[in-house]
């Protein structure tokens, strides 16, 4: 989630993926919140549906252990000071200052209101700002609805590209060799000197054959434990990655001669599995084809849900679930943090199962999420499932491109330093204020030809500027300076 910002207000609030929409009713249901929220139609959906149930495991959780004070047993001092380290840095934060930014999750009522204030996009539509800024929502490529905003102002443009790859940046462009021939090329060459070589890398598959490569090595490691009897449990909410392991997982499935149920279970599994046919415009190149071919339907978890492979429930206690449930299976719900929804309930069944996997992303502590169920048996696999834009690309990107400045994330600081980018640039953090510098020194004026007519100049010989007086009004349309009679 980004956001445009003035000296007074927030003005303006651009969702650039699903998971961005997680935080926004914190931000909406603060008194005196006027702010624009603009976010794809895609993402608008999909992250009003993953709120919806992130508030339903909530209530869950208050029914089966009771209703919260207003302030937890588990925030009192004498609590707190009895804590983990590691918990104690969850809830402190690492310089102790962030005990104050916790606060109770909001409700239904709360996630119904911050819709109503979401203003949704279609694909590639111009949105017009108080008239002076124009913002246009292009898809990434890293999830569905997820997007690149095009920002046009009277005093320059602004690309916000979202689709970055953050962990292990500086691996990224290899080994010291590989840099150093990078930042020689990068201080050297001018945008005119960039070869069709570069550009094919840049526009090589790379990351996405990446991607595959690791959901490959996720279904390899799947079919050992469910060989040896233990079952597969996948707690997530990104309706992309779950698409795409469910098409792996039925070409690993099929090339071994495998029969495993796959459970999806989640209070709005059924509603977001029906929403991916109707938005083929953020399907990759793949399912697009499958569109406009005679092939049935778009992805393969539909026709395994025709055929019984694949199954849906609302919640793990569903009673047409414990009438077919069966092991070893492979599961997919909710939620990562490993404190609600239907995967606590599967982790104290399969934990001591050391044939068993458990999969959890990259940039989870394991050791933290895992302390409530340790003793644990059951093997973990930690993986990154999302590759992005790789850093060198984006360098090489930025060599064609030639902007006049470019932010940066402070993770990024010590390897574009060391790669002695020749761009002018900014670094930027959480919670930090930045001034960026103008990219013109003038703004453009469109003025009437009747009113053109009109100018008579004077030469300033000295500052060679030529000058006239003009009486007119002065507006801001559409982004654009227009001076009329």
């Amino acid at each position: 989630m980004s956001a445009l910002i003035s000296q007074t207000c927030l003005s303006e609030v651009l969702i650039t993926s699903p998971n961005g929409m997680l935080g926004l009713p914190f931000l909406t249901r603060k008194k005196g919140f006027t702010a624009k929220v603009y976010a794809t139609k895609a993402a608008s959906r999909i992250g009003q549906l993953m709120m919806e149930d992130l508030v339903y495991m909530h209530k869950e959780f208050r029914q089966f252990y009771g209703p919260e004070s207003d302030e937890p047993i588990w925030m009192k001092w004498d609590r707190l000071e009895m804590l983990p380290l590691e918990l104690k840095k969850t809830v402190f934060g690492a310089d102790g200052t962030d005990f104050g930014c916790w606060m109770p999750l909001y409700s239904a009522a709360d996630v119904k209101a911050c819709m109503l204030k979401v203003k949704s996009l279609n694909y590639a539509e111009e949105i017009c700002y108080n008239g002076i800024v124009i913002a246009k929502p292009l898809p990434s490529g890293l999830e569905i609805g997820s997007c690149n905003w095009r920002i046009n102002g009277p005093r320059g443009n602004i690309a916000y590209i979202s689709n970055f790859s953050s962990l292990n940046a500086l691996e990224q462009v290899g080994n010291d060799e590989d840099r150093s021939g990078l930042a020689n090329y990068l201080s050297n060459s001018s945008s005119a000197d960039v070869n069709s070589e570069t550009r094919s890398a840049l526009l090589s598959t790379d990351e996405y054959l990446e991607e595959i490569d690791k959901l490959d090595f996720i279904c390899s490691c799947s079919m050992d434990s469910i060989k040896a009897g233990g079952s597969i449990l996948i707690p997530t909410g990104r309706l992309g990655i779950i698409l795409q392991l469910l098409e792996r997982f039925e070409l690993h499935l099929t090339s071994e001669n495998m029969k495993v149920p796959i459970f999806v279970i989640s209070s709005v599994a059924e509603e977001l599995m029906t929403f991916t046919s109707i938005i083929p415009e953020w399907l990759g190149q793949q399912c697009q084809d499958r569109l406009y071919s005679e092939k049935p339907s778009l992805f393969t978890h539909t026709e395994m849900l025709k055929d019984g492979r694949l199954y849906l429930f609302p919640a793990i206690h569903s009673v047409e679930l414990l009438k077919i449930w069966q092991e070893p299976c492979i599961v997919f719900c909710p939620h990562w943090s490993l404190r609600l929804g239907p995967v606590t309930h599967l982790l104290r069944r399969w934990r001591g199962d050391q044939n068993s996997l458990l999969v959890i992303e990259e940039g989870v502590d394991a050791n933290l999420v895992l302390l409530p169920f340790k003793p644990i048996a059951m093997k973990v696999l930690q993986c990154s499932f999302l590759s992005g834009m790789q850093l060198k690309k984006s360098l090489l990107l930025m060599k064609i491109l030639q902007p006049k400045h470019v932010l940066f994330p402070e993770i990024f600081r010590r390897c574009v330093d060391t790669l002695k980018v020749s761009l002018s640039s900014s670094f930027y953090q959480e919670n930090e204020t930045l001034h960026i510098p103008h990219t013109e020194d003038s703004s453009r004026l469109h003025i009437d030809m009747d009113l053109a007519r009109q100018i008579k100049y004077t030469k300033f010989e000295e500052q060679n500027v030529d000058i006239s007086r003009l009486k007119g009004k002065l507006t801001v349309e559409h982004g654009r300076y227009k001076a009329v009679r």
